[in-house]
Formats: structure tokens, sequence, C-alpha cells
């Protein structure tokens, strides 16, 4: 009986120090209870423990696109600058800020690099012309319009357009029209003759830090997709307001100049200025009417493209 109930007891014994081997874990080469472990993960102290990770959907890239629906004619649009929209025409553009949304960033790297948009590498900036040149070509490309060109001689212009608005303090955010003084000492600078602003179109959006050239990017195309679909301001879902094609007209015609009578299109450049949390983005295009068409005569200069 004696012998029976020692092995019991030694049984019972011996599963209790499996138990307790078993409530162990090693780390850094010793064995540690669980409960320091837990203790040590609740001081944030640097411990080597598994844990299963749920697995992350990967996230996805993809290039930014403008897409103009069926009902968005060129015909459309000419009445519509006009300030004679078709009901048609409006039902198109209220459709057409439905379906274009800047749905993905582009790259990781766009994620990843944060900049302040008025002090970006020349390679940044490069970047960004490019991206808005490629949306505004697309659209144009809808309606059987030649592509806009990027122009060094442009980009010259843009800058210095965003030098004139920053250091007047001028602003997208003001009433009433651009800043047309400053417009027209840039181009004179840059010996494109002008006594109004043909060249300009203007966003804009605020920001209290530093962003990434994906939100950038996403601003820039939000301007855009309001700018062409004739959005300006309040409930998207409602028709009142879309009200205003003269960008879209500016963007999407043969030139600014004449939306019906020449078969052109425009040197582009962009800019960004900035006053206190307001961005201004400055779309510069210089229409060929004043580089190689009739307009030459009076407004070239000493402008090269």
């Amino acid at each position: 009986m004696m012998k029976s109930c020692n092995r019991k007891i030694f049984l019972v014994l011996l599963s209790v120090i499996t138990i307790g081997i078993l409530e162990f874990s090693v780390v850094d080469n010793s064995f540690t209870p669980i409960v320091q472990v837990e203790a040590k993960i609740k001081s944030k102290k640097k411990v080597r423990v598994k844990h299963h990770k749920k697995k992350r959907k990967e996230k996805v890239y993809s290039l930014a696109t403008i897409k103009l629906p069926a009902g968005y004619t060129y015909d459309r649009l000419t009445n519509a600058y006009e300030n004679k929209p078709s009901k048609e025409f409006i039902q198109a553009c209220m459709l057409g800020v439905k379906q274009n949304e800047f749905k993905h960033s582009e790259s990781a790297s766009d994620d990843k690099t944060k900049i302040d948009p008025t002090k970006m590498t020349r390679k940044q900036s490069d970047e960004i012309t490019s991206y808005t040149l490629r949306l505004i070509n697309e659209a144009r490309s809808y309606l059987n319009l030649k592509p806009w060109i990027k122009s060094e001689g442009t980009q010259r212009i843009a800058d210095d357009i965003a030098q004139e608005y920053t250091k007047n303090k001028k602003s997208v955010f003001d009433p009433g029209d651009h800043y047309i003084e400053g417009i027209v000492r840039a181009a004179k600078k840059n010996g494109l003759n002008i006594d109004n602003n043909y060249i300009e179109d203007l966003t804009g959006f605020e920001s209290t830090k530093k962003m990434t050239i994906s939100e950038l990017k996403s601003e820039i195309y939000d301007g855009l997709i309001e700018m062409i679909f004739g959005y300006d301001g309040g409930d998207y879902s409602k028709k009142s307001c879309y009200t205003e094609w003269l960008h879209a007209g500016n963007l999407l015609s043969n030139a600014g100049h004449e939306i019906n009578e020449h078969d052109e299109y425009s040197y582009f450049g962009l800019s960004i200025s900035r006053r206190g949390d307001e961005y201004s983005v400055h779309y510069i295009g210089i229409s060929s009417f004043f580089v190689t068409g009739e307009g030459a005569r009076e407004a070239i200069g000493s402008f090269k493209p």
C-alpha cells in the first residue's frame, strides 16, 4: 500500500513538474516565467515573444486617370463656356465628378516622401508637373484635341507667377479675379507681351503641415476635376453647384482665346505658392496662338517655349 501510494505521489509530482516546465519560456538563453514575460511586455522592454500576425492586404498602387463621360462633348462644352450649358451636359459633369476619384496612391515612394509643396526639389517639381500634364492630356484625348506640351519657358513664367503671388501676399482664396498685375509682370519678364490673364488657371487647398507627394497629387487631382466638370462649390449632388466652365474651356478647348476657331494646343508649366496655410496651384498654359499663331506678332517678344 505504501509503495502504491508513493507511486501516485511521484506521478502527481512529475505532472506538476512537467506543467511547471511548460509554464516557462526561453528568453536570452535562460528560463523566464511567463508571468515575468508579461511584466516585461507591460514595461515596454525588448522581449523576444512570438506573435501570430494577421495577414495584411497588400496596398494597391495605380496611376490616376481622368475619364470624360459620353455626354461630355466638345459642342456642349463650347455652349457651357458661353454660359449656355445644356441639362445633358450638366448631368454628364455630375457623372464625371462621381466617376473620377483619386482612389490609390501611385507608388510607395509617393506615400513615404514628405514635402513642402513650395520647396520641392527640381526632380519632385518636374514629377508633379508631368503628373498634372498627363491628366490634362488624358482628358483632352476624349475630345480628340492635340496634347499640351511641357515647356521650360512656360515653367519659368509659372515659377515667376508663384513668386509674384507670394511676394505680394496673394492667394486663390482672395475674393475676385486672378492676380493679373503679377501674371502680366511675370509674363513680360520672360518675353511674353500680354496685358491680361490669358495663361493662368488656379486652384487651391489648405494645409497646416508637410504633406506626402500622394497627398499633393490628390489635391491637384481634385482641383482638375472641379475645373473640368464646372463644379463651383457646395453639394456635389446638386445641379445648382455646376456653374463655371471657363477653366474647362481653357484646359479642354483648342485654345483659351476663341474656343471654336483654332486648332491649337498650349505649352505647360505648373507652380505652387503659399500664404500661411493657403496653397495656390498655378496651371500655366501658353497657347500656340501666342507663339506660332496669329497672336504671335503682338505677344511673342523674346519668349521661347
